[in-house]
């Protein structure tokens, strides 16, 4: 099959919607909460699911560093880390390590003075001696070594760290995918803002030789160079429009050609199928066919041009097919620019669901572009 040659360029990873995004989120933090269900300390007891006051700060412990998380993710490095304002950001890292540190220990402070420390916590001295236990009474846990607010520090320092160096992470690549995806938007509004000036003129001088002949055809000129100017400049400024007006664009493109190189182009052009709703990104088919008309057309020569359009039932496919001619050189390079566009936007808009190749041979020059819509 053609299309089994076919392959996608340096393709972009598509763009998440919000709904997947939530779910993401939704998972990675069940994920999360789940360690310390799954990976009770070593001085928990129990049989059940949570096993002890112990294994209960625990699991409070990283519900703690995850919304610490959020809170470096949503705020204090959007806030303070972009902005270079270090000192508040040093603060709020600050704040945030006393809370992780003495917020879980601090609400289960009661019982642990209560009770004592489990028995194999780090930082709890060997049992006392039996004599010693009223003095253990009279003063609390803290007479034997045992620092409850400060309990497991080496563990939730470790969780400090891992909650802001992955927030950071994810923030700066979240900044980086953003201000590649603004680059990538404002080369597309550059291209859909571009109108070939070579074309609107040879138009108009087309035009013009059919209003002095007092030609039929120059009031159907004129509504077909105005619908083209329509579209430009109001239709196309939307992410995705519909097909069939995508395919109308091209048409009344090719029309007006028609008006221009008369009878010294054999010109081939068919749609087959039917549009429907299906909808598209704007200019992603027309930088191929202006390429055939701007490369393909030389009244000295046999020329010939082949544009075909195939709707399936999720898909469009594009075919152009023009003989090589002798073209006078031109420093104009708008039309390069926009088929290296149109590459980039496909990658953007498609990936994974557009097939491109282009074949040159010594006499002939190929385009073949399919793009699955749904």
């Amino acid at each position: 099959m053609f299309f089994d040659k076919l392959d996608d360029r340096n393709v972009i990873p598509a763009m998440r919607t919000k709904p997947n995004i939530v779910i993401i989120h939704i998972v990675c933090c069940l994920a999360f909460l789940s360690i310390p269900l799954l990976s009770p300390p070593p001085n928990a007891m129990g049989d059940g699911l949570i096993k002890g006051m112990g294994h209960l700060k625990d699991i409070f412990g990283y519900s703690i560093a995850l919304v610490f998380f959020y809170a470096c993710y949503y705020f204090i490095i959007p806030r303070y880390y972009f902005s270079r304002k270090w000192g508040g950001f040093a603060l709020s890292l600050l704040l945030g390590l006393v809370v992780i540190i003495l917020l879980p220990n601090l609400l289960f402070f009661s019982d642990m003075a209560q009770h004592g420390p489990p028995m194999n916590m780090p930082g709890r001295f060997p049992n006392p001696p039996p004599g010693d236990m009223p003095d253990m009474a009279q003063h609390g846990p803290h007479h034997s070594g045992w620092h409850p607010l400060f309990g497991a520090f080496e563990h939730n320092m470790f969780r400090f760290v891992i909650v802001v160096a992955v927030s950071l992470l994810l923030k700066i690549n979240s900044q980086y995918r953003k201000a590649e995806q603004e680059k990538a938007e404002t080369e597309i509004s550059f291209l859909k803002a571009q109108i070939n000036p070579h074309f609107l003129f040879n138009t108009l001088n087309s035009i013009y030789s059919l209003a002095i002949t007092k030609s039929d055809a120059t009031a159907e000129a004129v509504v077909k160079l105005s619908a083209l100017m329509r579209y430009s400049i109001s239709d196309a400024i939307e992410q995705f429009v519909s097909l069939g007006k995508e395919i109308d664009y091209i048409s009344n493109y090719i029309q007006l050609q028609r008006l221009r190189v008369a009878d010294k182009v054999k010109l081939k052009y068919e749609v087959t199928g039917t549009p429907g709703t299906k909808r598209i990104s704007p200019f992603l088919l027309i930088p191929f066919v202006e390429n055939a008309f701007k490369y393909g057309v030389n009244p000295e020569e046999d020329c010939e041009i082949t544009v075909l359009i195939f709707i399936g039932e999720d898909d469009v496919e594009l075919q152009v097919f023009n003989k090589k001619v002798y073209v006078q050189s031109s420093k104009d390079t708008g039309l390069a620019l926009g088929i290296d566009n149109t590459r980039k936007r496909l990658q953007m808009l498609y990936p994974s669901r557009h097939q491109l190749l282009v074949r040159e041979d010594f006499d002939s020059f190929e385009v073949r572009l399919k793009i699955t819509l749904a």
